[in-house]
């Protein structure tokens, strides 16, 4: 949650570096393409590659099912060759 001019409103906060991916591809097109060719979701791809960044990480991906649970539940068995190229 973003607070603005003393409202409180959703959003996220200004990412400032464009993420991931080449030089201004939206993140979302490079796990996309990362994904591609695998068994894995462009979705589970971003959050192995979190994952896969640091050890200290910890993922809350929002979870409204339980379908949804068991696929961000899977992230744990990305490899990581499905999220070398994003970075």
């Amino acid at each position: 949650m973003v607070v603005r001019g003393g409202s409180r409103q959703r959003g996220s906060p200004s990412r400032g570096a464009q993420g991931v991916g080449e030089q201004g591809e939206p993140p979302g097109r490079a796990a996309r393409v990362a994904a591609a060719g695998s068994a894995w979701t462009p979705a589970q791809t971003g959050l192995a590659w979190l994952l896969h960044r640091a050890p200290d990480v910890l993922l809350i991906p929002g979870t409204a099912t339980l379908a949804s649970l068991t696929a961000n539940m899977a992230v744990a068995n990305v490899p990581r060759e499905v999220t070398a190229a994003l970075g």
